[in-house]
């Protein structure tokens, strides 16, 4: 703080008086010799700080009141009568269930196979200008299926494939019927001008001059032209072939 300058008194050593000192303060410096007396000035209080004001306080909200539960009054049960009649109860007697009666056992019946539906008589055709009977075996030679079918009347009961003449040796054609028959017979072609010799031809059947159904044994390419102008077949279709027809069964040969 700045020093306050106090009235300056002159004056000897020896003159201040403790009084003047104690005025000038505590920590007055004397004026010695002339020296000024400075008076330190005097602190100003610090003022205590003001307080601050609390904030009102809200009012709490009243609590409503909750409505007492009521209890509903127990229902009123009249006391009993001592000494009343009692009517008796009825007996409660239980209704026995229906009694189930079984079902008989259905005894399966056997099923009668079913009958067999004859099949009617065939019927009759013919062959060019002869008639064929219902039931009469007949033989069939198509030269440009190289096939051969045999009948009875209208009804097909065999067919295989045959060879039949080459080109220049052509079967013959026309309807014809067998009239020589042999189980096996030796074949030669040099009295008619052809270089063969067949031993032991087996089921031949002659139907024209020198033309016959028979086995050949010496090919298996039936189905194609191969002979003379006979008409070759294999061993088994030519022994079948020699059950099945007779001296007299009609041969239809035809392109």
């Amino acid at each position: 703080a700045p020093a306050v300058p106090i009235e300056t008194v002159s004056q000897t050593p020896g003159d201040a008086t403790p009084a003047a000192i104690a005025a000038a303060g505590a920590n007055a410096s004397r004026d010695v010799a002339g020296e000024a007396l400075v008076v330190p000035a005097t602190q100003a209080p610090t003022p205590e700080p003001t307080a601050t004001a609390r904030p009102t306080e809200l009012p709490r909200p009243t609590a409503t009141a909750v409505p007492a539960r009521t209890e509903p009054a127990p229902p009123r049960i009249p006391a009993k009568r001592v000494g009343a009649r009692v009517e008796a109860r009825p007996t409660w007697t239980p209704t026995p269930p229906p009694t189930v009666t079984p079902m008989p056992t259905p005894t399966p019946s056997e099923t009668p196979p079913p009958t067999a539906t004859p099949e009617p008589p065939s019927a009759a055709t013919s062959v060019g200008a002869i008639a064929i009977a219902a039931d009469e075996p007949w033989i069939d030679v198509n030269l440009s299926t190289q096939t051969l079918t045999a009948y009875r009347g209208n009804k097909v009961v065999h067919t295989t494939l045959v060879s039949s003449g080459l080109w220049q040796w052509p079967t013959v054609t026309g309807q014809f019927r067998i009239y020589l028959r042999y189980e096996a017979q030796d074949m030669s072609g040099y009295h008619l001008g052809y270089n063969y010799f067949l031993p032991a031809v087996p089921h031949v059947m002659y139907f024209y001059k020198d033309y016959a159904l028979h086995g050949a044994y010496w090919h298996s390419n039936f189905g194609t032209p191969m002979s003379h102008g006979c008409v070759n077949l294999s061993l088994d279709d030519a022994a079948w072939l020699f059950d099945f027809a007779d001296v007299g069964t009609l041969v239809n040969v035809h392109y």
